[in-house]
């Protein structure tokens, strides 16, 4: 499906909205399966519990420590074990949707920096800078003051309480699986250094500079953790960032900026997004996923001084960063196409919501888990077929996203409320 051309300049571009609710979408799937239906399909099935926990779907280093077991948890032998492969490895990759929300920011950060500097010539750095710490901090304070007082009885003190407050509220480390976002945070004070290079250099030389730092960076800080503590620090239990350092994800944040870039030379148009939509394109974006995902896997480890090393791990991001970018974007055409006469007056109204329905969705997860989960997989005889563990598996995450989303939105409404109450008060 072709996107519209000869089209003014949109407020928004509609495809990116697209892509956050496909992030959000794909990490709430992922979580879902991984963190909520394997561990509790034992229930169900004797089979999954004779595989070890750490190759029980695709999660943390996973790949990397048990190749394609996390991958094909069944010997494809039945109708069954086939479904329930395609399901843990179609939703078991949902956390590449990570990826995702690493390349629209730094396309939004660009974009916003372009029309700024368009505008006024010059760009305030830490006014923009300062924006942007306004969108993240303030929705994470309100949810992590929602996640304590959930968990009040867990501290034996107020005081202990308030601790882990004014430690989560500065650090951003408390709430379960918002790993990535000091990892942005990194990356938004990175990002004058990058403005520059990015105006500086070709969107070639840009991004293979930015790989090369990628890539060094990440092979400094592997090797070097295992060498020292046998162990990739920062990498395991869905951190994917090695080291907790931004530069490691660099290249997907700078393949975002690159996009940008490209968009405003084409005249803000949205024909500039057609160039992922070639057939060469789609069928690049296939085999650099494919390729990310076996450098994920353990195979492509080399022995050094008695350790494996996982070179593959050096660069396997940017590939699949690139390859989950050129087929996500195919399917918000699509998509686009299949709703062209629908209102997207709800996409716009999701869209906003993304960051906080992101931030909240742990929460949201481990009631479900022990509500709705844990129950319904005890429910179900030693005999139900995975056919049935699938179907429920769906069934949960329409109603989990569909409360998620809404959550976020409602969340994102409040803190804009907030924040305007409070800019009045010391303003009035």
């Amino acid at each position: 499906m072709q996107p519209p051309s000869n089209l003014p300049t949109p407020k928004k571009i509609i495809y990116l909205d697209y892509l956050r609710l496909f992030a959000c979408l794909g990490v709430f799937a992922c979580h879902l399966w991984v963190g909520g239906i394997l561990p509790n399909a034992s229930n169900v099935t004797k089979n999954l519990s004779n595989l070890a926990d750490e190759c029980l779907g695709i999660k943390g280093d996973s790949l990397y420590r048990c190749g394609f077991d996390s991958l094909f948890l069944f010997p494809s032998n039945s109708g069954d074990h086939l479904l329930f492969n395609f399901f843990n490895f179609v939703f078991g990759l949902g956390y590449q949707a990570v990826h995702l929300f690493f390349i629209l920011s730094g396309f939004g950060l660009t974009l916003s920096a372009l029309l700024v500097e368009k505008k006024t010539d010059r760009i305030r750095w830490f006014g923009f800078i300062k924006k942007r710490f306004i969108r993240l901090y303030p929705s994470y304070w309100l949810i992590l003051a929602i996640y304590l007082l959930l968990n009040f009885f867990q501290y034996n003190s107020f005081l202990g309480l308030l601790k882990t407050y004014v430690k989560g509220a500065i650090f951003l480390d408390v709430i379960p699986a918002t790993w990535y976002i000091p990892i942005l945070l990194q990356l938004y004070l990175l990002f004058p250094f990058l403005f520059y290079f990015l105006k500086k250099l070709s969107i070639k030389n840009f991004l293979l500079l930015s790989l090369l730092v990628k890539t060094v960076s990440s092979a400094i800080i592997i090797t070097t953790s295992l060498l020292a503590f046998d162990k990739i620090l920062g990498f395991g239990y869905g951190g994917l960032a090695p080291g907790g350092i931004a530069l490691t994800r660099l290249f997907e944040f700078c393949f975002g900026m690159a996009i940008a870039k490209h968009w405003f030379t084409h005249e803000r148009s949205v024909d500039a997004f057609t160039v992922f939509q070639k057939p060469k394109a789609i069928i690049l974006g296939i085999f650099l996923e494919c390729l990310g995902i076996f450098l994920s896997l353990k195979y492509t480890a080399i022995r050094f001084i008695d350790h494996d090393i996982p070179v593959g791990l050096f660069i396997s991001d940017a590939f699949i960063g690139i390859g989950i970018f050129i087929i996500s974007l195919n399917l918000v055409f699509l998509v686009d196409g299949l709703l062209k006469s629908k209102s997207k007056a709800w996409l716009d109204l999701i869209s906003n919501g993304t960051y906080e329905a992101y931030l909240v969705h742990s929460i949201v997860l481990s009631y479900f888990l022990t509500l709705l989960i844990k129950p319904s997989l005890q429910f179900l005889s030693s005999t139900a077929s995975y056919l049935i563990v699938c179907l429920l598996y769906l069934i949960i995450l329409l109603i989990f996203s569909s409360l998620t989303l809404s959550l976020g939105c409602w969340l994102f409404n409040l803190k804009s409320y907030l924040l305007q109450k409070w800019s009045l008060l010391f303003n009035s």
